[in-house]
């Protein structure tokens, strides 16, 4: 395949932390690279489904990984 026939890809990090004992936080890290695997863009804070739903549409990948669910 040639880059120039490459998608878009985004990936989706979702990801729960320890803050102090038993509370807890949220972070998403989310990415959306180019064909030639450049950074398009990259964002991380405390989203809800419909912010990560928007980031995924707005990147228009063809592949989306989802990692650490």
């Amino acid at each position: 395949m040639s880059t120039t026939s490459r998608p878009n890809v985004a990936g989706i990090d979702l990801a729960s932390a320890p803050e102090y004992g038993a509370k807890r936080y949220n972070r998403v890290g989310l990415a959306a690279l180019a064909p030639d695997l450049a950074v398009l863009r990259l964002e991380a804070g405390p989203f809800d489904d419909g912010r990560i739903l928007a980031f995924v549409h707005e990147a228009e990948p063809a592949v989306v990984a989802i990692d650490a669910p």
